[in-house]
C-alpha cells in the first residue's frame, strides 16, 4: 500500500480540497440534513393530524355513561363491556388503527384497563406492561387532567416505533376514562429512511465529483510551481545549472518564475564569491582552533605544575614540621629551666615565637595547597585576610610595600575558605605583576550598605555587605581590555606567566558565592578590584579559655617515631609526666614489642608516616590483639591522615605536629580518660566510644 507523504497535506492541491470540502460541509451537509429533517416531521405530521381525527371520531361510537358502569365485576356477564369491546374492535378496522384501548385513573393515581379490542386483558388490570410505560402514563395523565385531546406521541420500544393519541371520555363534565389508539410506525420510518439514504447518496456523489474536479484544476494550474519546486532541490543539492520555466501569462505565478530565475542568475554570480570566503573562514577557524588547543594544552601543564607544587608542598611541610617539634620541645624544656628575667630565656622566647610563625606558615601553605573542596560557612574575612598578607609578605618580591585597612567590626560572611583564599592570592599575584619596579599594594576591608546597587550586568544589590579592595599602583588597564577582562582565555600576560583563567573564574566563584565584583583602572595609574560579600550578623565574642596544664599519669606508654628527636624529645616529655615510656623506631618494632604482652601497655602514641606500616595500620594490627587498646596519632599532615583514616576521623585521636610538651600530656590524658570499645572486624575502620570524655584514666596494669 503506498503512503502518502506528509508534504501531501501543506500543498497547495490538499488546502485547496480541504477547503471545497470545508465549504460542503458546512452549506450543504446542513442543507441536505435539514431537508433530511423537514421529510422525517412532514410526514410524521401528517400520520398525527390523521390519527387524532381518528381519536374525535371514534369518540362517538363509545358511549361514556355505558363505560363508567363497568366496573369490578366479571367482565364476559356484563352487556356494556361486550359492547365496549365490539365498539373497540370496530373502531380497529373502521380506522385502520393497531391497538384501540379504554383505561381509567383511581383515586391514587393508578392506571388500569378497562377493556380493548382484542380482549386480552382482564378488567381494572394495572398499566404496567411494557418499559416505556412512564412515558405513556404521562401523556394519558395530562390528558385526563386537562379533559381535552392530548398531543399525539411517538413512542419506541426495541426496533418497533409507533404513534400516540389520549382522548379522554366525559360523562357529563366529568371525565370517567381516556381513549387511547396507537398506530405503529415502523413501515413509515422504513419509507422515511428510504427517502434519506437517496438523497444523501446524491450529495455523496456530487461532493465526489467536485473534489475531482477541483483537483484537475488545481493541479493544472500548479505545473509551473512545481517545476519551481524541482528547481529549488536541485539549487539546494548545490546545482545551479537549472533550467527554469519560461513565465506564462501576466499571473502571480508567472511573476514568481520570473523573480526566481533572476534570483538564480545572482546565486551563480556570487557563487565563486561564496566560495572564496568559505576558506578563508576555513583557515581562521583552523586557526583559532590551534590556538585554542594550545592554550588548553598550555592550562593542562599549568595545571599539572600547580597539582606538583602541592604535593611537594605537602612532602616539605611534613618533614618541616618533624623539624620544628624538636626545635619547639627543646626550647620550651630549655626555658623552662632558666629564669624568666635572663637575657638567655629573653632569646629563646625570640626562637619559640620564630618557630611558631614558621609552623603558621606552612599550615598556610598546606591550606592553600590542599586539593579538597571546603564547604561554604561563616568565617571572619578580617583572620582570612590576615593570613593572606602574611603569605605574601613571604612571597612577593620585598619592592612591594604590602598595607591592610581591615575594619575587624566588619560582619562575617557564608563564603568557601579554600576558595576566597586561593581568590585573594590571585588578585595579590595580578597586582604584584601589575607592579613590576615595585608599589604599593594596598588590601581593605569594610562594611558596606547597598541601596539598589546595580552592578555590570545589571542585577540589582541591596543590603548589608562585606566589602573587600585589592589596589595597586601599577601601569593600569585601558577600557578595551577592561571590557574582556573576564572573558576566558583572554590575558595580557606572557604565555609562561598566565592562561587567561584567573579572572574568569574569580568572577564565577563570586557570584557563587551570591556577591559581585567590579574593576576600576586607569592606563598608568593602577587598579582597584573590589569584591562584595552579603554580610552575615556576627556572633558574639567569646571570652579566651586558658587551658590548664597537662595532668600527671603513670601509664605505661609505647612511643612510636622513626625521627630520633621527635622520640627522644617525646620520652622527655612523658617522662616529665610520671608516664613509663618504651620507645620504637618503626610500626614493625612497636607490633613485635606489643605482641610479647599485649598487655602491658596501656597506650600507644605512633606517628602515622612511619617506616613499613603507617599508624592507622599499626593501630588495626594492635587491635587486634587487645581491642580496648587506646591509641593517639601524631602526624605533620593532619588533612591527609584524615582523609586517609576516611570514615573514623572523628572516632581515631590526632595530635599534629609541631606539639609542646603541655600539647601532648594533654592528648595522652584525653585518650586514655575515654576507653574505645572493641573493633568490630564487619565495620572496617570503625571506632566507636563506649565511655564519656570525663571518665576516670585508667591505672598502670604493669
Amino acid at each position: 500500500m503506498k503512503v502518502i507523504p506528509t508534504r501531501f497535506f501543506h500543498s497547495i492541491i490538499f488546502r485547496n480540497i480541504a477547503s471545497f470540502v470545508a465549504i460542503v460541509l458546512l452549506i450543504v451537509i446542513p442543507l441536505v440534513g435539514a431537508y433530511m429533517w423537514d421529510i422525517e416531521r412532514s410526514m410524521s405530521q401528517t400520520l398525527a393530524a390523521q390519527l387524532e381525527l381518528v381519536a374525535q371520531r371514534a369518540s362517538q361510537m363509545l358511549k361514556a355513561e355505558e363505560v363508567a358502569r363497568i366496573r369490578n365485576f366479571i367482565w364476559y356477564e356484563t352487556a356494556e363491556y361486550e359492547r365496549a369491546v365490539q365498539t373497540l374492535a370496530g373502531i380497529e378496522q373502521k380506522f385502520q388503527v393497531d391497538n384501540a384501548v379504554i383505561y381509567r385513573r383511581l383515586k391514587d393515581k393508578r392506571f388500569v384497563y378497562v377493556a380493548d379490542g382484542k380482549r386480552s386483558f382482564a378488567i381494572n388490570q394495572e398499566v404496567s406492561l411494557h418499559r416505556d410505560f412512564p412515558k405513556t402514563y404521562a401523556a394519558a395523565n395530562r390528558a385526563w387532567e386537562s379533559g381535552r385531546l392530548g398531543e399525539t406521541n411517538l413512542f419506541q420500544s426495541g426496533k418497533n416505533k409507533w404513534y400516540q393519541v389520549n382522548l379522554p371520555l366525559k360523562a357529563g363534565d366529568r371525565v370517567v376514562a381516556v381513549l387511547m389508539l396507537n398506530k405503529f410506525a415502523t413501515p413509515i420510518a422504513l419509507e422515511i429512511r428510504k427517502r434519506q439514504n437517496r438523497i444523501l447518496l446524491v450529495t455523496l456523489l456530487v461532493m465526489a465529483a467536485g473534489i475531482l474536479l477541483r483537483w484537475y484544476l488545481t493541479r493544472r494550474q500548479l505545473q509551473p510551481l512545481l517545476a519551481l519546486r524541482k528547481a529549488s532541490q536541485e539549487i539546494s543539492d548545490g546545482n545551479l545549472n537549472v533550467e527554469i520555466p519560461a513565465p506564462k501569462g501576466r499571473s502571480e505565478i508567472g511573476e514568481l518564475t520570473q523573480g526566481f530565475g533572476k534570483m538564480v542568475a545572482d546565486l551563480r554570480a556570487s557563487r565563486k564569491e561564496l566560495e572564496d570566503y568559505q576558506r578563508t573562514l576555513e583557515k581562521r577557524i583552523e586557526k583559532r582552533t590551534r590556538e585554542i588547543r594550545e592554550l588548553l594544552e598550555a592550562q593542562h601543564q599549568h595545571s599539572e605544575k600547580l597539582e606538583a607544587m602541592g604535593t611537594l608542598a605537602g612532602g616539605i611541610a611534613h618533614d618541616f614540621n618533624n623539624i620544628l617539634t624538636p626545635i619547639i620541645g627543646y626550647t620550651e624544656l630549655t626555658m623552662a629551666r632558666l629564669d624568666g628575667d635572663d637575657v638567655e630565656h629573653e632569646n629563646l622566647t625570640r626562637v619559640m615565637e620564630a618557630a611558631h610563625r614558621a609552623r603558621d606558615l606552612i599550615a598556610q601553605i598546606l591550606h592553600f595547597s590542599r586539593q579538597s573542596e571546603d564547604s561554604q560557612r561563616p568565617i571572619k574575612l578580617d583572620s582570612l585576610i590576615k593570613e593572606v598578607l602574611r603569605l605574601m609578605r613571604s612571597t612577593l618580591p620585598r619592592t612591594i610595600d604590602i598595607r591592610e585597612e581591615l575594619d575587624k567590626e566588619t560582619s562575617m560572611v557564608n563564603a568557601n575558605a579554600t576558595k576566597l583564599h586561593a581568590l585573594l592570592i590571585n588578585l595579590c599575584v595580578n597586582a604584584s605583576h601589575a607592579m613590576p619596579n615595585g608599589g604599593t599594594l594596598r588590601v581593605s576591608l569594610e562594611e558596606v550598605d547597598l541601596a539598589g546597587h546595580r552592578n555590570h550586568d545589571g542585577r540589582s544589590f541591596s543590603g548589608c555587605h562585606a566589602r573587600i579592595r585589592v589596589t595597586d599602583t601599577g601601569t593600569g588597564m585601558s577600557q578595551e581590555v577592561m571590557e574582556r577582562l573576564f572573558e576566558p582565555f583572554f590575558t595580557t600576560k606572557k604565555p609562561e606567566i598566565g592562561t587567561g583563567l584567573g579572572l574568569s573564574a574569580a568572577m564565577d566563584l563570586v557570584n557563587s558565592h551570591g556577591g559581585f565584583m567590579e574593576v576600576n583602572s586607569r592606563v598608568g595609574e593602577g587598579s582597584t578590584f573590589s569584591i562584595h560579600f552579603p554580610a552575615l550578623k556576627a556572633p558574639e565574642e567569646k571570652d579566651t579559655v586558658l587551658l590548664p596544664p597537662a595532668p600527671h599519669g603513670t601509664e605505661t606508654v609505647l612511643f612510636v617515631e622513626d625521627e630520633l628527636e621527635i622520640r627522644m624529645l617525646g620520652k622527655i616529655f612523658l617522662d616529665g609526666l610520671g608516664y613509663r615510656v618504651f620507645m620504637a623506631e618503626n610500626g614493625l618494632d612497636a607490633l613485635k614489642q606489643f605482641q610479647a604482652d599485649p598487655e602491658f601497655f596501656d597506650i600507644v602514641v605512633a606517628d602515622q608516616y612511619t617506616p613499613n606500616m603507617t599508624g592507622y595500620s599499626l593501630l588495626m594490627e594492635l587491635r587486634k590483639l587487645n581491642s580496648t587498646l587506646p591509641f593517639l596519632i601524631t602526624t605533620g599532615l593532619p588533612d591527609s591522615v584524615i582523609e586517609e583514616i576516611g570514615e573514623a576521623n572523628d572516632r581515631v585521636p590526632i595530635l599534629p605536629k609541631p606539639y609542646t610538651s603541655q600539647d601532648l600530656g594533654r592528648a595522652v590524658h584525653a585518650v586514655l580518660a575515654e576507653p574505645f570499645s572493641p573493633l568490630n572486624p564487619a565495620e572496617g575502620t570503625r571506632l566507636a566510644r563506649k565511655a564519656p570524655a570525663n571518665s576516670p584514666g585508667r591505672q598502670n596494669s604493669s
